[in-house]
């Protein structure tokens, strides 16, 4: 019997018809690889891409419509206010704090998520659930999307 997987180069993933599965037989060896194609935008960013759009599939048929039109605004504004690029700064200054030899970036994507996550565990938020949830989904979404350097938060100071 063939194997209708195409195992990737370099990577511990095999990929069929553009879905991610796994290949236990190179786990251990390629995990490393494996972590960084998909979560750090190495190899396959698109396979990234896509699992992020697709994770946000449940949260719109649970939350309705209003989640994806608050969504699609979250996007746009937060587009508006961040930078173009990597490294470029945006209309809204980016929050990093120094400690000794490091820097704290505490990205958008990273606030919104902490305030989305104390809304839902505190069972308040300041508009309708679908409102909240989607907007604060749109500045997430952003910020992983459209970044490379997303997971980057932690790092040493250049001097």
């Amino acid at each position: 019997m063939k194997n209708h997987f195409m195992i990737a180069p370099k990577t511990g993933y095999t990929s069929m018809s553009g879905i991610l599965s796994w290949d236990r037989s190179n786990r251990l060896a390629n995990q490393s690889d494996w972590f960084q194609a998909i979560f750090t935008g190495g190899d396959n960013t698109g396979v990234r891409k896509k699992l992020i759009c697709i994770g946000l599939l449940p949260a719109g048929v649970g939350l309705g419509y209003l989640f994806y039109i608050s969504l699609v605004i979250g996007l746009v504004v937060s587009r508006y206010f961040s930078g173009e690029k990597d490294g470029i700064q945006g209309r809204v200054r980016s929050v990093i704090i120094s400690w000794r030899r490091y820097e704290l970036h505490l990205h958008h994507w990273f606030l919104s998520s902490l305030a989305g996550a104390i809304f839902a565990l505190q069972g308040s938020s300041l508009l309708i659930p679908e409102l909240l949830y989607g907007f604060i989904g749109g500045l997430v979404f952003q910020g992983i999307y459209f970044y490379s350097d997303w997971y980057r938060i932690v790092k040493r100071k250049i001097s």
